[in-house]
C-alpha cells in the first residue's frame, strides 16, 4: 500500500514539473498543404515550425507549408524569421491566394518581406524547407513572426469657427484607405486635437493639445472651450491620429476665431 502511495506521490509531482515547464517551451506550429487549408494566424504571433524529414540526399524544396492572415487595406506588413539552415523560401500571395506579390529568403541573415496591403482580405504566405536530409544530426527548426501597422486618413468636419471662452464641439473622419471607417478600443487609435497659436500673445507660436477622442464608428469627437485671450483672427488647427498599431496620420486647417457672444 506505501509502494502505491508513493508511486502515486511521484506521478502527480511529474506532472506537476511538467507543467510547469511547459510555459517556456516554444509551441510549434504547422501549416496547411495547400492555401485551401491554410493555418490561420494572428498578428504578431511567432511561428516556430520543425521541418519534416527527407526522403532524398542532396538540396531541394521538400516541405511546403501554408498560412493565411487576415489583413486591412493599408496595412504595412513586414515578416522576418530566423532560418539556421539557410534553406527556406518564403512568398506572400494577395488576397485569393494565387497572385505573388512579394519574396524572400535567408531568413538567417535578418532577411524578410515587407509590402503594403492593396485590398482588405485574406492575405497568403506559403513557406517552402530543404527539410532534414537522411543522415543529418539536426531538427532544423525555423521561425517567423507578422507584424502590420494601419493606415488611416483623418478628415476635420467642415466649416470649423471657434468662439473665445465657448465650449466647442468638432468632429474629425477617420477612415481606412478604402473608406471603411475605423473603429477604436481601449488600446487605440486616439486622434488628438491641437492648436497652434501664441501664450502669452509676445512669446513664439506652439501646439497645444486641447482635447483627444477615441474614434467611435469612425469619429472622433472633441469638446473643449475656446480660450478667451486666444489672439488673433485665426488659428491652426490639427486633428493627428496615434496609436500602438497604426502610421501617424493628420489633417489641418487654417480656421476664423471671434469673441464668443452665446
Amino acid at each position: 500500500m506505501k509502494r502505491l502511495q508513493i508511486a502515486s506521490f511521484i506521478s502527480i509531482i511529474s506532472v506537476l514539473v511538467s507543467l510547469a515547464v511547459a510555459p517556456s517551451l516554444a509551441a510549434v506550429s504547422a501549416g496547411g498543404t495547400t492555401s485551401s487549408v491554410a493555418t490561420l494566424i494572428g498578428l504578431g504571433e511567432t511561428q516556430y515550425v520543425q521541418a519534416p524529414e527527407c526522403s532524398y540526399i542532396g538540396f531541394s524544396y521538400c516541405d511546403s507549408e501554408w498560412w493565411d492572415i487576415n489583413l486591412t487595406s493599408g496595412d504595412h506588413v513586414t515578416i522576418y524569421g530566423t532560418d539556421p539552415s539557410n534553406a527556406t523560401w518564403m512568398t506572400v500571395y494577395a488576397a485569393g491566394g494565387s497572385t505573388p506579390i512579394n519574396s524572400s529568403e535567408n531568413f538567417y541573415q535578418g532577411d524578410g518581406v515587407e509590402f503594403y496591403a492593396a485590398t482588405t482580405g485574406t492575405y497568403y504566405l506559403n513557406v517552402q524547407d530543404d527539410g532534414i536530409q537522411i543522415g543529418e544530426a539536426t531538427t532544423d527548426p525555423y521561425t517567423f513572426t507578422v507584424s502590420a501597422s494601419h493606415s488611416a486618413d483623418v478628415y476635420l468636419q467642415n466649416p470649423i469657427h471657434l468662439s473665445r471662452g465657448i465650449k466647442e464641439t468638432i468632429h474629425a473622419l477617420v477612415r481606412y484607405p478604402d473608406q471603411t471607417p475605423v473603429s477604436s478600443s481601449s488600446s487605440g487609435p486616439v486622434v488628438s486635437l491641437e492648436l497652434l497659436y501664441s501664450s502669452p500673445s509676445f512669446a513664439p507660436p506652439s501646439w497645444h493639445v486641447f482635447a483627444t477622442s477615441y474614434v467611435n464608428e469612425g469619429t472622433a469627437t472633441f469638446s473643449f472651450v475656446t480660450p478667451r485671450g486666444l489672439p488673433g483672427s485665426s488659428v491652426k488647427v490639427v486633428a493627428e491620429l496615434s496609436g500602438a498599431d497604426f502610421l501617424r496620420s493628420s489633417s489641418s486647417q487654417v480656421i476664423e476665431t471671434s469673441r464668443g457672444v452665446r
